[in-house]
């Protein structure tokens, strides 16, 4: 999962079809194969764009459980607002990484990307 600041994630989400559903927080979009907007992240002039299979994960919640009326056939949100979970910085997580290749180079305290090509 990567967390973005909330203006970044609320402009992001404001462009989707239909609307996103909060709960505690999490942000959670229809499961249905609903077209998503596409979202990146630029890195030192380098944009690396998000796979959609990764910007809404499986497997469904049924948020029903949680009160009458609520839909059953939702999903996490693979960028969610980072202070929703109290967090003052972002992080780049799975949803990104499984996008680049990503060197984790210790000896020089440096991370490199590179995008991905199949």
């Amino acid at each position: 999962m990567t967390f973005v600041p909330s203006e970044i994630f609320n402009g992001w989400v404001d462009s989707f079809q239909f609307p996103a559903a909060s709960l505690s927080g999490a942000y959670l979009y229809p499961c249905s194969g609903t077209p998503i907007s596409p979202f990146a992240v630029t890195i030192n002039g380098t944009t690396f764009n998000f796979d959609a299979a990764d910007l809404i994960l499986q497997p469904a919640i049924d948020l029903s459980v949680y009160g009458p009326g609520l839909p059953t056939n939702y999903c996490l949100l693979g960028i969610q607002d980072q202070s929703a979970f109290g967090i003052d910085f972002s992080i780049l997580g799975g949803s990104f990484l499984k996008n680049v290749v990503a060197v984790f180079d210790i000896g020089s305290g440096m991370m490199r990307f590179a995008k991905h090509t199949y």
